[in-house]
């Protein structure tokens, strides 16, 4: 019984543990007590609803100061799930705001103000700093020189700021067990986008997702009876999904359900976008582990190989005695394009991309120090439907090749920084000694720049956050003190 007693005192809190916490209370309770005193005051004197932007800026800053993860994921909801970044963005004077630009303003904040490690990712860090530098140098190059005007140049260039999530990871969270959380979440996400993509793409029902600048939820000429889902999670699918592979491998028996349910998801998003150049970087991917994932992780994938093809053959097998009323039969019709080179080379977009490339590299060339800016034209003009009757060529500001556009606008040093960014991330990634988990973020990272020679991964935010990200796991966990 006395055992007993000592042990309750022991546990129970002091008195000066208790009093400790007041300061701590009463501050809460005054910071509460004082918003409430000012949305009362904006309510009945508009002149006080100013003091509502600093006093609500301040109360989340603190936020995530205390919560910081949840304001990654914050970050990521707004970024890589269902809906793109324009839809929620708002104005704030002359500039239009985007939710994930203020979490990711505050969680930089936070770094700089109170970091986990005191590092910018070594010498990575520098070139993706030198990379920033250079396109605000091109920026401003561009605008003195008339190619363009601020707001356009703006507008284009916004989208590499959120690069800067790197700077974020690796200083927030450098631990491999943080790095881990961070990742899960994203394939979380991930996943949700999967089983988001299935439902809409099966029922169609999808109109409260689409976004009215993009359309990437709608039914195409010889997809049959579903629809192509292309959500901003995608980009999370695609990187994450070998990174999803070896934390499903690495599992004890019974512990890895979650990631495999996971993997059914991704898949499911990555098929149902029926893109081409993701298939093909998913099989890149998978010769880059079973190369440089060593004799264990071979042994897995191959086990895990052999069973996936099976199982690919059996609805390959189903989809073709089928026939067209299959629901698989479209992405079984779309896979076997990738076998005839020669037809896909006759589609009317690989034309517009060869035409868009040799215009894009003249310019280029006689442009190669500086470049000619972000949303400068460089003499290509398409449609656009203005209204039911009207149409109206502009200039296309964008470019598929993404290395031959970093040259276009920023000239060789520009792409010179960002590739060497990216090749130290990489050396990084698959340097001796790497896990296997890091070695997959290099793979995701590695199937990403190999898509960036036909599609908008380098400049679309959806796209940009996964390469800040397996770019920071991939340096912060070689960094990591041993």
């Amino acid at each position: 019984m006395a055992t007993t007693t000592a042990t309750r005192l022991r546990s129970a809190p002091s008195v000066g543990a208790r009093l400790g916490r007041l300061p701590t209370a009463a501050l809460v309770g005054g910071a509460l007590l004082l918003i409430d005193f000012v949305v009362a005051a904006g309510v009945v004197q508009p002149r006080f609803q100013r003091l509502l932007v600093p006093l609500l800026a301040a109360a989340g800053l603190s936020l995530v100061f205390r919560f910081r993860l949840a304001a990654a994921a914050l970050l990521l909801v707004f970024t890589d799930t269902l809906f793109y970044a324009s839809k929620w963005s708002f104005a704030a004077g002359p500039v239009g705001l985007r939710p994930h630009e203020l979490a990711l303003g505050a969680l930089l904040v936070v770094a700089i103000a109170r970091p986990r490690r005191a590092t910018w990712g070594g010498a990575a860090g520098g070139a993706l700093a030198a990379f920033l530098a250079l396109v605000t140098l091109s920026v401003y190059l561009a605008v003195a020189a008339g190619r363009t005007d601020l707001s356009t140049a703006f507008d284009w260039s916004r989208e590499f700021g959120l690069l800067t999530l790197f700077y974020v990871v690796v200083r927030l969270f450098p631990e491999p067990a943080e790095l881990r959380r961070v990742l899960g979440l994203a394939v979380a996400f991930a996943a949700l986008t999967g089983v988001v993509s299935a439902i809409v793409s099966l029922s169609g029902f999808g109109g409260f997702l689409q976004d009215p600048g993009k359309q990437f939820i709608r039914a195409e000429e010889g997809l049959g009876l579903l629809d192509r889902v292309r959500l901003p999670g995608l980009s999370l699918c695609y990187a994450l999904f070998w990174y999803a592979v070896v934390r499903r491998l690495e599992a004890p028996p019974g512990a890895g359900l979650r990631y495999g349910l996971a993997l059914v998801g991704m898949l499911l998003a990555i098929l149902l976008s029926f893109n081409r150049n993701m298939w093909l970087g998913l099989l890149f991917g998978l010769v880059l582990m079973l190369v440089t994932g060593g004799v264990w992780l071979r042994g897995r994938l191959t086990k895990s190989l052999a069973i996936a093809a099976s199982a690919v053959l059996v609805l390959a097998l189903v989809g073709a005695g089928a026939g067209g009323g299959s629901k698989i039969s479209p992405i079984v019709a779309r896979g076997k394009t990738l076998l005839t080179p020669g037809e896909v080379s006759r589609e009317s977009s690989i034309r517009d991309r060869e035409t868009e490339t040799s215009r894009a590299w003249r310019t280029a060339m006689a442009h190669l120090v500086t470049g000619i800016g972000p949303g400068a034209s460089y003499g290509v003009l398409v449609v656009e439907q203005v209204g039911p009757r009207s149409f109206v060529r502009t200039p296309q500001l964008f470019l598929h090749n993404q290395y031959l556009y970093l040259l276009l606008i920023g000239g060789i040093p520009t792409l010179a920084a960002f590739l060497l960014f990216l090749g130290l991330s990489l050396r990084a990634a698959f340097a001796g000694g790497s896990p296997p988990w890091v070695r997959a973020c290099g793979a995701g990272l590695a199937t990403i720049m190999l898509s960036a020679f036909v599609a908008l991964y380098f400049t679309a935010e959806d796209m940009i956050v996964p390469i800040a990200l397996l770019a920071a796991a991939a340096v912060a966990s070689r960094r990591a003190p041993a």
